[in-house]
């Protein structure tokens, strides 16, 4: 995906998936590399009013940090393979929490549990987007995604 310094606004470009999962156990996986200062954001939603519609919400800043809501979970390395993956139940009695597996190329897993959903009416995955906010010229690639139930 690449950004640009003077697109707007600073979501786009972005491109999204509708999986239509009401319940269970969702499992997202993929690869991503991203050059210095790229930017992007990874949200799961329904189909309630924004932002109280937003499931697992995952931010990578420029620096490298990485954060789930406003919570800063580590920071990771650009210009590398990082892979990603997210767990999150959906239904009308899932817990509202989601978790974070984070594995550099070369380094252990990282693993944070328990992150709250970024909105109260989160109940079902209709909507999985992912958004370039850079306000710079610089490019992340996607790879190997996978998103599905548990069991599936």
């Amino acid at each position: 995906m690449t950004d640009s310094a003077t697109l707007r606004p600073t979501w786009q470009p972005h491109f999204s998936y509708e999986p239509h999962i009401l319940a269970g156990l969702v499992v997202q996986s993929f690869d991503v590399w991203f050059e210095t200062n790229a930017e992007f954001l990874l949200e799961w939603r329904d189909s309630s009013p924004y932002p109280n519609n937003i499931g697992p919400s995952l931010r990578v800043a420029g620096d490298g940090n990485v954060s789930a809501g406003d919570k800063l979970l580590t920071r990771v390395p650009s210009r590398q393979w990082v892979h990603v993956e997210i767990k999150g139940r959906v239904g009308k009695t899932a817990p509202g929490l989601f978790q974070v597996t984070l594995t550099p190329a070369g380094e252990a897993p990282k693993l944070f549990a328990d992150l709250p959903m970024g909105g109260k009416q989160f109940s079902e995955l209709h909507w999985l987007g992912f958004m370039s906010t850079a306000a710079a010229d610089t490019a992340f690639y996607l790879d190997n995604l996978r998103i599905r139930r548990q069991g599936e």
